[in-house]
């Protein structure tokens, strides 16, 4: 009955334009335009991905390309992230993501299958110093050698690094419209993408700035203007080590790190202080030891000139590596 009343329809419609179609051609005509809606229906299943990522196939229901992710409710793998957090870069099957690691592991992770979820979506961004070194889940945008229009949805759109080619001179980017592409990073000398504002989320548009390095140095330098407050002061990043004392930041990475969190005060970043990795979670007002997970408190204080200097010069009296 229901296929009656179709065919009813289309011949009114048909009749309406001025146009007379022969039975045998009305059926014709259904079976097109069942065809063409049930091709509709299934292009509408995926997310707003497009078809530019080549190999990379968008699957409903899972973390878009470039998602930022860590451990999950339903985490059964052990030591596998070493506790740190890792980027979708692979849609694997339905319910399955790839993770790669911040540390350079990579493996399948359910996110739906099973009705499980090994695997959370954090808000995190990505920290490196130089576009050469990007790794998946760094924010880009166009860079200095940029030749292909407005696939970024235009000039200042911030995407996401997703994964890097074998190759290691190019690399896939995810942009806000979903929109997905490989761009060339050193590559016969050419770079079409240079670093986002660490402290800016996807779809906003900013000028690209140079990232912090926030490796310890022994030489002693002069506090960023940051880290200067209007009463004088200055703001001191410390820590607090296992005998409960309040120990500062190198001056260097004080500066770094108050840059971070005026521009994005639950931001994450990492640093390096004597031989070791760690993670910085303002958010949380603590460091993680990438190796040994030990967590400590950190706090920013507010001192004065005089009380800055000491505290520093202290720390630097004590030759503790």
């Amino acid at each position: 009955m229901d296929q009656l009343r179709s065919r009813l329809a289309l011949a009114a419609f048909l009749q309406e334009l001025g146009e007379r179609v022969e039975e045998a051609e009305l059926d014709g005509l259904m079976q097109f335009l069942l065809a063409m809606l049930c091709l509709q229906t299934l292009a509408g299943d995926d997310d707003d991905d497009d078809s530019s990522g080549g190999d990379d196939p968008v699957i409903g229901g899972l973390p878009h390309h470039g998602a930022r992710v860590r451990r999950g409710r339903d985490w059964k793998w052990g030591n596998q992230d070493k506790g740190e957090c890792g980027t979708v870069i692979r849609h694997y099957k339905k319910g399955i993501v790839e993770v790669e690691w911040d540390h350079g592991g990579k493996n399948h992770y359910r996110y739906g299958a099973e009705e499980a979820a090994d695997v959370q979506v954090i808000e995190d961004t990505r920290v490196v110093r130089r576009i050469a070194d990007v790794k998946p889940g760094c924010k880009v945008v166009r860079g200095l050698h940029w030749e292909w229009e407005n696939q970024d949805g235009g000039a200042g759109n911030i995407g996401i690094v997703y994964r890097i080619e074998e190759s290691r001179v190019s690399v896939r980017v995810r942009w806000p419209s979903g929109r997905r592409g490989v761009y060339r990073n050193g590559k016969d000398g050419k770079y079409d993408l240079d670093l986002a504002n660490v402290s800016v989320q996807a779809g906003k548009k900013e000028k690209p700035v140079t990232k912090l390095n926030i490796s310890a140095s022994p030489a002693r330098q002069t506090p960023s203007e940051k880290v200067e407050t209007k009463g004088g002061n200055r703001y001191c990043w410390q820590w607090k080590d296992k005998d409960g004392k309040w120990r500062p930041y190198t001056v260097e990475q004080i500066s770094s790190m108050e840059e971070i969190y005026q521009r994005n005060p639950s931001a994450t970043c990492k640093l390096e202080r004597d031989s070791y990795t760690y993670h910085i979670d303002f958010g949380k007002m603590q460091q993680q030891n990438v190796d040994t997970k030990a967590v400590r408190q950190i706090r920013r204080a507010c001192l004065n000139r005089d009380d800055f200097d000491l505290a520093i010069a202290l720390e630097q009296s004590l030759h503790i590596k």
